[in-house]
């Protein structure tokens, strides 16, 4: 099949409010993030285009 080309609706940046995390979710985001930052494995970004993360604990702890 032939790729389809992307078509942007818009070349504005765009925000949706998230939902707020709680401080210690919040908290762990961060450290988890700085250390993906440290190993190389993401990039620090200036970019004004919205971004949901998804922070899930799990079950095993």
């Amino acid at each position: 099949y032939p790729t389809l080309a992307l078509k942007w609706l818009t070349t504005q940046p765009v925000w949706v409010l998230q939902w707020p995390l709680e401080k210690e979710k919040l908290d762990t985001l961060k450290t988890l993030a700085q250390e993906q930052l440290v190993q190389g494995h993401i990039e620090p970004s200036m970019s004004p285009w919205n971004t949901p993360v998804f922070a899930i604990k799990k079950k095993s702890g």
